[in-house]
């Protein structure tokens, strides 16, 4: 597997159910580069209305980024990320009141259980994540 990296600086911040859907990408690689309409139209499909379209082609880029280069470095994070800071919503999955933020962290909840192997505040980059993705099967 490539190397883990902690303590040192990053460019991403990605939580768990991020991770997850960088796996799922990497899965079906086609995904990045699908025309836009097209791409949102499957995300709506799997994940819903939430999010506007700016920000599912965001979440797209910023994982396409990853997937480009993968020295990249990712710090492990619960909470809100590089992809959720973007977000014109953020206040709703940050609010434990509202039901953005019990999906928020449910998904995370599932996506810890199948990543059981990162660690909140490391640092990892797109090569460790791919190897651990291969590892378990998944690309």
């Amino acid at each position: 597997m490539g190397k883990k990296h902690t303590n040192m600086k990053f460019d991403l911040e990605l939580r768990p159910h991020h991770i997850l859907g960088f796996a799922e990408h990497e899965a079906y690689p086609e995904w990045y580069h699908k025309p836009d309409e097209e791409y949102i139209k499957r995300f709506r499909e799997e994940k819903g209305d939430f999010h506007s379209d700016e920000l599912i082609i965001r979440w797209r880029d910023i994982i396409k980024q990853l997937h480009e280069n993968p020295d990249l470095k990712v710090r492990y994070v619960s909470g809100l990320d590089s992809i959720c800071r973007r977000c014109d919503k953020k206040g709703f999955c940050s609010n434990e009141r509202h039901w953005a933020h019990d999906s928020a962290q449910q998904a995370d909840k599932n996506a810890i259980t199948e990543l059981p192997e990162l660690k909140f505040g490391k640092v990892y980059d797109g090569h460790f994540l791919r190897a651990l993705f291969k590892k378990k099967g998944w690309i």
